[in-house]
């Protein structure tokens, strides 16, 4: 039999200082700071933001700390992910280790990551791996499958062929 520590439980946690979940689910995690550890959450708001091995899909604070954790969307100010996955991040500094859907940051440094758009002023990296990249600077690594100029014309080709597919619709349909 269980012990009732590592059965899962959904419910609200909310204090003003420190919220904490180990080893279960939880709607939402508010306070100062939160820790979550082996834990689930579909929203977590706090100052500073600890994961380890868990999984969110919102999460808001100015620090957010994630490791081996999954990630939907994340907005902070920093955030460190580190062999982890995110859905889409918004910060100001974001240093990532991991995998990342869209990264849009002021500052971003990745090291042996993967994404599909990284946009950001400065970006920094070793061994940086994405579809697209848009900065000012960028520094280190990266492989691209597209640069910016070749993304606006993939773009351009696809808006034509889709109005060209449209149009062939509306004549076929007249018929």
């Amino acid at each position: 039999m269980a012990s009732k520590s590592d059965q899962k439980e959904t419910r609200k946690v909310e204090t003003p200082l420190d919220a904490r979940a180990r080893r279960r689910a939880v709607g939402a995690l508010q306070g100062e700071t939160a820790e979550l550890r082996q834990s689930a959450a579909r929203e977590v708001t706090a100052d500073r933001v600890d994961l380890t091995q868990s999984a969110a899909l919102r999460v808001r604070g100015s620090l957010v700390e994630a490791q081996q954790s999954a990630l939907g969307l994340v907005q902070s100010n920093e955030v460190f992910l580190r062999e982890g996955a995110a859905a889409i991040v918004r910060a100001d500094t974001a240093d990532l280790d991991g995998y990342a859907g869209i990264v849009a940051a002021n500052t971003v440094q990745v090291k042996n990551g993967s994404a599909a758009l990284i946009a950001g002023r400065e970006i920094r990296g070793e061994r940086i791996q994405a579809l697209l990249v848009i900065g000012n600077r960028i520094e280190g690594d990266v492989r691209v499958v597209f640069d910016q100029r070749q993304a606006v014309v993939v773009a351009l080709l696809g808006g034509l062929l889709a109005g060209l597919i449209l149009s062939m619709r509306r004549v076929l349909r007249r018929d």
